[in-house]
């Protein structure tokens, strides 16, 4: 066959696909188009299940936990990992083999975050159900909050600072000039603490969460 032909063949399966699909979409079984009430029947239809797609994954995210139980690995410290390549052998062993790496990380965290990832959407109004997403938003949230927390108790802490006597022949300077000033009076431990709790409260942050972040960054700072 020749090439222009070829391309005319391709070119009018091709058409073909396109009508069948939009036909599948824009023509009820009665082959009449649908209406917009039946657009919307659809579109509800589509959300339903997605929110069952999420309880789904929730539900198989518990499943998984029991099984990576057996594969847990506590250090000297404290700190708790996971054998992985142990667990996923072990998940050869099931029916839940069929479930991708991804996917499984998906339903473990929304199994291990359900309450958290409920008060989050509430608060700020989401309806996605799309766990990449929730995933990078609420990222970011923890992101902004520990930015919030870092930039108020260094304001506290200037604040502190001027509220401190002088003594005799010491000017008194702001964060960045070239003044040179008392060292900032840093806060205690328990000021440090009600601090964090608070601002988590405020953001509608899990503190346990932001707890761990803190450690994992405490321990790559040393």
């Amino acid at each position: 066959m020749k090439k222009s032909n070829q391309a005319l063949v391709s070119t009018t399966s091709s058409k073909k696909t396109e009508k069948v699909v939009l036909e599948a979409n824009v023509i009820g079984t009665d082959k009449k188009p649908l209406t917009l009430e039946q657009h919307a029947a659809k579109y509800t239809a589509i959300i339903k299940a997605s929110k069952t797609k999420l309880k789904t994954l929730e539900a198989i995210g518990n499943e998984l936990i029991l099984i990576r139980v057996e594969h847990k690995i506590i250090a000297l410290d404290g700190t708790v990992t996971y054998n992985n390549k142990g667990f996923s052998a072990s998940i050869k062993e099931t029916p839940l083999k069929i479930m991708t790496a991804h996917d499984r990380g998906d339903a473990i965290w929304l199994a291990e975050n359900s309450e958290m990832i409920s008060n989050f959407k509430a608060k700020k109004g989401l309806e996605s159900q799309s766990v990449t997403y929730l995933r990078k938003a609420i990222r970011k949230a923890e992101k902004d909050a520990i930015k919030a927390a870092k930039d108020i108790a260094e304001l506290e802490a200037h604040e502190l600072n001027d509220k401190m006597p002088k003594p005799k022949g010491q000017t008194k300077g702001k964060a960045g000039d070239n003044v040179e000033t008392k060292k900032d009076i840093p806060l205690t431990d328990i000021e440090l603490v009600t601090m964090f709790m608070e601002l988590c409260k405020a953001n509608d942050v899990d503190a346990k969460r932001v707890s761990t972040m803190f450690t994992n960054a405490a321990k790559s700072a040393a």
